[in-house]
Formats: structure tokens, C-alpha cells, sequence
């Protein structure tokens, strides 16, 4: 990143939900509505709200499965949510609804610049959340800021703060763990 955060930012990857139980990919706002948090997704992040009670702002996806996790820790912190369409995860077009398995075959031998079928490439999405954590950061100041997001944002975002190329990970984040936007 070439300037300096205003605030302390922070990141956590929804809970585990009925998509991730099922191997589902779900990528899109017409489809993602079916696919909560699990009973056990819940559980890990309402132990992991109880550690944090004071976020002063929460930003997260529009979807179902986080606007679950940004209320459990909005009520810790007896903040705010604001949604952003642009904290959804990578879109991957054709590939919505499909296995797990399906996108793994599919992107296989792709780079970061490949646009996926009515969808968006790796590096067209980092840009797009490059330009929210910049805009968030130009209008605040000295704000402890939660973002409640997908598997590939949070390592998106975790990536490029901290200069590390944008990658596929063989394991993502922790579901409903907190983790800081260090510099």
C-alpha cells in the first residue's frame, strides 16, 4: 500500500455457512440468499465477538451469511453495519452455484488476470476492494474499522497491505476470526 491507514482496520471471513457445508460456490446476489450461517459458523463467531467490543464502524458484504456475522459483532461493539457491494467475494460468473470442485477444474491452469464467464478476474476484484479500503480510509480518521467479508477478500486484502502478491491459497482464512490489516 503506498499511503498510510487513518484507522486500524480489521478483517473476518464470515462464519461457516450452509455454501461451505455443502461445497457450493456462491457468488452472486440472486443466488446467496438461501445460504446462512450454520449453528456452528454461529458459534465461532459469537465467541469471537465477546473478545471484541469496540469496533467503532462495521462495513461488510451485502450478503446474507455476513450481514449474520457483522450483527454479532455490532452488537458487541454497539456499532453501526453499513453494507458495500463491493466487500462481496471474487464473482465468478458461470461458476456460481457450482461445486467446489467444479471451480477447482476450472481455474486450474488460470492467472490472476482471467475473466471468468459473466464474471470478474482475481485482479479486477483486488481493485475493487483496493478502492473501498481507500475511500474508507480518506473518510475516517483514527477508527477502529471491521470488515465483514469473503474467503478471497480477506486474503485479498490481507495480501496486498501487506505488499504480497495476489495468490491462489490452498487454505483460507479461518471462518469467523478476526484478523488486523497490518502494514
Amino acid at each position: 500500500m503506498n499511503s498510510k491507514l487513518l484507522n486500524d482496520f480489521y478483517v473476518v471471513r464470515h462464519g461457516k455457512a450452509k455454501n461451505n457445508d455443502l461445497g457450493i460456490e456462491s457468488c452472486k446476489m440472486d443466488t446467496q440468499s438461501k445460504y446462512g450461517l450454520l449453528d456452528e459458523g454461529k458459534e465461532v463467531v459469537a465467541k469471537e465477538a465477546q473478545c471484541y467490543s469496540d469496533f467503532d464502524i462495521i462495513y461488510s458484504s451485502p450478503f446474507r451469511r455476513t450481514k449474520e456475522t457483522a450483527a454479532y459483532f455490532a452488537d458487541t461493539s454497539k456499532c453501526e453495519i453499513i453494507a458495500d457491494e463491493r466487500l462481496v467475494g471474487i464473482d465468478l460468473g458461470d461458476l456460481d452455484q457450482q461445486s467446489y470442485e467444479v471451480f477447482n477444474a476450472a481455474t486450474k491452469d488460470k492467472d490472476n488476470d482471467y475473466v471468468y464467464p459473466n464474471g470478474e478476474s482475481f485482479s479486477q476484484a483486488l481493485s475493487r476492494l483496493v478502492e473501498f479500503i481507500t475511500e474508507i480510509n480518506a473518510k475516517h480518521s483514527d477508527k477502529k474499522i471491521l470488515i465483514v467479508s469473503h474467503g478471497f477478500s480477506c486474503e485479498a486484502l490481507l495480501d496486498w497491505i501487506n505488499g504480497k502478491p495476489l495468490k491462489d491459497w490452498d487454505k483460507c482464512i479461518e471462518k469467523g476470526k478476526v484478523f488486523p490489516l497490518n502494514v
